[in-house]
């Protein structure tokens, strides 16, 4: 993926294409690094609060480093990282509400 987006980085549409799909795979890598400290708060009312303060802190630990290599402009960024902690939260939902 990495090739492509060096290759293929600078089309304009197809480029962010390429890097938004490379910052959800880095989402989904960073998932098996999420740590949850306090199983109690999953079965609790606040689980979906508890988990997206996991996922903000997995960002900025495993990918906002991926995001900012990338050069995307300020707006491109913050949806880039909107759409990463969405996937990091339906990830540790799946993960521990369905089991």
């Amino acid at each position: 993926m990495k090739t492509l987006i060096t290759f293929l980085g600078w089309v304009p549409i197809l480029g962010n294409i390429l890097k938004f799909s490379y910052i959800a795979s880095c989402a989904k890598e960073a998932l098996s690094k999420a740590k949850v400290d306090d199983p109690g708060k999953i079965k609790s009312d606040n689980a979906g609060e508890y988990f997206k303060d996991i996922a903000d802190d997995t960002y900025e630990e495993h990918v906002a480093v991926e995001v900012d290599k990338l050069g995307l402009p300020a707006f491109l960024t913050n949806k880039a990282k909107d759409k990463a902690i969405d996937v990091i939260v339906d990830g540790l939902k799946k993960k521990y509400l369905n089991s």
